[in-house]
Formats: C-alpha cells, structure tokens, sequence
C-alpha cells in the first residue's frame, strides 16, 4: 500500500505499521513465552486495552506470563478481512523475530469487532490457536438478525457458516442482553451451532448493561483461568474444515485452504450470491490410527466457583467428556461436500504406508483426493467396497480399466491419487511388504482428556498436550507468509506491507514473501 493516511479502509498505508505488545515483568528470552492476541473494536485502535482496560493486560499477560498483541489492523475498521487480515500475520511475524515465542501456546480474544475477528480467524486457522475468548462480538461482519436476514455485510463474512473447524478451540464468549450494538440473538444461534455440533463452548449472558459494560467494569479473572496455557492442536485425529471461496483473498495471499494435516481444498461448485448464499464446501477426514473415539458431550449449565465479577445472567454451552480409546486402524475415513480436491498428509495422519492401508471416501460429487504417504515400490490397490467409477476415455481404455481391480486410483512411490465421484468407495493399499493390518495399541489414548474438558467449568485451560519440541514447531503454518511456525520463530520477517519480496534463511532452508 502507499505511504499516507485515507478516510476509507485501508486508511493507513505504507511499510510502517504500529501494534502494541505488552511483555510481562517475569519474561526471560531463554524460555518461550505464550502469546495472547488482543483484537480491537469498531473505531479502536491498538491502544484501545492499554487506555480503557488495562487490567485486562495485567490479566491475560502479567497473570499467564505472555506476551499480549493488539495490531492497528491498517485502520479502525477492517473487520479482520482483506488488508486487516494480512497486517494481523504480518504482526505475528514482526513479533516472532523480536521476541521468542511459544508456537504451541496461542490464544486469540477481541472485544466487539474484535470478537467477530475472533471467531472470523479462529474458525478460518483453527490450527493456529489454542482457546478462543469473545467480548460481545457478532459472529458476522456488521449486524446479524437471524433468521430475519444475513450479516449486513454478506453471509460470506457470516462464522457460523464455518463453525464446525472449532473442534480443537473451545470458545467462550460474553455478551450482553440488552446490546443496542449486537443484538442478543446473533450470539444466541451461534451457541445453538456450537451445540449442534457438540463442539466446546460456553456463552456467558450478562444483564444487566450495554455494548460497554464490560470493557469498562474491565474484571476478567474467569477468561484468564479460560485462556490458561492455550496449547495447540496441532495434528488431531479428526479434522473438520469449512470454507467459503468468496472469503478469500488470493492476490493478499489469504486463501482458506488448509488446516491440519489437510490442504489445498477447492471447491467444486462456486455458484451462489455471496452475500446471500455463498459456496460452502467441506471436508471431513478421520484417521484411525489415533485410537481416539469422538468424545460424549454435556451441557453446561453453570459458571462454577470464582466466575465473578462480573454478576452474570445466564451461562449455557457444551464440554466434552474424556475422549474414549478405541482401538487404532491403519485407515482414514474422508468426507468430501462440494470438494473438488483435497490432499491429506498422511505421516501427520499416522498413516503408515508400508502396512495394509485402509481409505474410505465419500463425497456428493466430482473431484480428485490426494493421500501423501510413502508406498513401497509394488504397492497395489483393491476397490472393496462401491461402484466403479466409469472412465470418459475410448473402448480400448475402457477395457483395461474394467480389468483393473481400481483404475480411478494412481499410485506413486509418493502416495495415491484417488478420483471420486459421489458415493462411497472403500479402497485397500497394500503390497507383498506388507505388514498386517493390525491393531497398534501403541497408539491408542491414555484415556486422559488431553483436550480441556473440565466439566461444568472453563477450567485452567492446560489441555495436556505434550510440551513442544522441535519435531512440533515444524508443523503448521502461517497464512500470508507461507512459513513454518518453525521459521518464523527463528527468522522473523522483518518487512510488512503489501508483498513485497523479502529472503531469509533459516537452518538451509530459503523462504519469500
């Protein structure tokens, strides 16, 4: 963007950007420290908690030792989109190089417009964060009256449309009743989403106040204990992602594609209004080799002890129970809607190639799946299960495909390629290597909720997960970047703006923007 200030968004323009980082007094640059995002509101800025709530930075940094970021977002009114959503990565990288982060301990709050980034980010890179805290955020852009109409601002911009990718960020979120800014029944449907899908959430009513209230009563001890270390999922056994193509901006660099072990999603079908009924498609992929079951799941009804202050109204949500250990399978279970291409990774799936492999896919329609997993060099595949799928290619091709046990399938020493068409087809990859398909109980679960459930309480936030390693931060990564979390931490970026070619080097390894 040029150099200079505008009256319409992106205001502020140019390679010099301010944010605000508070470091907390105990921080040692030996030790990895955690790190907080602190979004503004409508018609804030960066300084917005340092003025008018600052015990909220005493609370999220000093009391959890981390580090807490709020970016200006390129103007008081991005909405976290477009120019807003880069400044936002290009922050987290400008921080990264300056400080020493914890990848594994990430955790994202905003108030008001800030809230709605919290659910906007949180839901398009929920690989990214650990917890999710909201302050009377609508879940669209602009003002949301369901079912009345959508989101002012388009249905695109709407996160309940994409919810189902929060299955490893439990949520909690404050609003008020009587907000004259966010009308109390966009929150509402959001929480009866959240339940719907029995994913970790609780939606904590106030009464009475105003859009204000909170920011100015500014006591904040039950997020804090939410926030908690705010570990990462980084590779989870079940991966649930949404995505709305007119969401993305591809000439920022922001395509929401990936999360996980799974990437390059397309849709197939991209016709719909977006500001009514945009594209939507999904992907649900499961990976046995976990041993992890889906968790039960039970209301919540009740804050629990030292919830206050503030006095609350009401309090309702789902938690999970302990996730049961089931036994593990060398197999992947793949769901595409409106999925024209997918590409699942296969070793971070636990899938081991020189075993006999199981792949199950379904989907509503046309497309192409890729599973990228090491195959011995005679590796063959057997369609057990479905119909096959007809070739659109001449009598003699169609032929030796009737002879071949699943022509739509393309084996690599790299992987497999799968074409699918709506149904549901079983596939078995195995070779005379193989080893058998047996039971690995060496993956299976302690037994132990290693993802936050607390009962009727938003707990400590310590999710148990392993302490990270160097094995750890080398997984996921940054959208606009494109680096590791790895890289970033060790590199950093030190240019912002709007794409302008920048190199590092980091372990051998080259990098641009």
């Amino acid at each position: 963007l040029p150099e200079g200030v505008k009256s319409e968004f992106p205001a502020y323009g140019g390679q010099l950007q301010p944010y605000l980082l508070t470091v907390p007094p105990g921080y040692d640059p030996a030790k990895p420290a955690g790190l907080t995002f602190s979004l503004h509101s409508l018609g804030g800025t960066y300084t917005q908690y340092a003025v008018f709530s600052p015990n909220q930075l005493r609370q999220f940094g000093d009391d959890r030792q981390n580090l807490v970021v709020t970016t200006l977002g390129r103007g008081t009114d991005g909405w976290y989109t477009d120019e807003a959503e880069a400044d936002f990565f290009e922050v987290w990288a400008d921080v990264a190089r300056r400080f020493t982060l914890d990848s594994e301990r990430v955790a994202l709050t905003g108030y008001s417009m800030g809230g709605y980034g919290t659910y906007k980010l949180g839901t398009q890179y929920p690989d990214l964060f650990g917890r999710a805290f909201t302050t009377v955020g609508p879940p669209g852009r602009g003002v949301w009256v369901p079912p009345v109409a959508p989101p002012s601002d388009g249905q695109d911009t709407n996160s309940n449309l994409v919810l189902e990718n929060a299955r490893w960020i439990p949520f909690l979120n404050w609003v008020e009743v009587s907000d004259e800014l966010v009308p109390y029944v966009g929150p509402r449907v959001q929480q009866a989403r959240f339940d719907e899908l029995g994913l970790r959430s609780q939606l904590w009513s106030f009464a009475p106040g105003e859009h204000f209230t909170l920011a100015i009563q500014d006591g904040w001890d039950a997020a804090r204990d939410f926030l908690g270390e705010s570990r990462v999922k980084r590779d989870p056994s079940r991966v649930d992602y949404a995505f709305v193509p007119a969401a993305d901006r591809p000439k920022l660099g922001l395509v929401h594609d990936h999360a996980y072990w799974v990437s390059g999603l397309r849709a197939r079908d991209l016709a719909g209004e977006p500001s009514v009924d945009p594209a939507r498609g999904e992907v649900s992929a499961r990976s046995l080799a976990f041993g992890e079951g889906d968790p039960p799941t039970k209301k919540v009804t009740s804050a629990g002890a030292g919830a206050g202050p503030p006095a609350l109204n009401t309090v309702e949500g789902t938690d999970w129970e302990t996730i049961p250990a089931v036994p593990s399978e060398n197999a992947l279970d793949l769901t595409l809607e409106n999925v024209s291409a997918a590409t699942v990774d296969g070793a971070r799936a636990r899938l081991d190639g020189g075993r006999r492999l199981r792949v199950k896919v379904s989907s509503d329609g046309a497309g192409s799946a890729r599973l990228s997993l090491a195959l011995p060099a005679d590796a063959r595949v057997e369609r057990v299960e479905g119909d096959p799928i007809p070739p659109r290619a001449s009598a003699t091709r169609r032929r030796a495909h009737a002879a071949a046990s699943a022509p739509e399938v393309s084996l690599d020493r790299d992987g497999a390629t799968f074409t699918v068409a709506a149904g549901r087809r079983t596939y078995v990859i195995d070779s005379s290597q193989s080893a058998p398909a047996a039971d690995d109980d060496a993956n299976a679960p302690t037994g132990d909720d290693e993802n936050g459930g607390g009962g009727d309480r938003t707990g400590g936030g310590d999710d148990g997960q392993p302490a990270p390693t160097t094995d750890t931060l080398d997984d996921g990564s940054l959208p606009f970047t494109g680096l590791t979390l790895a890289l970033v931490a060790l590199a950093g970026l030190a240019m912002l703006g709007s794409g302008a070619a920048v190199r590092r080097f980091a372990k051998g390894k080259s990098f641009s923007l």
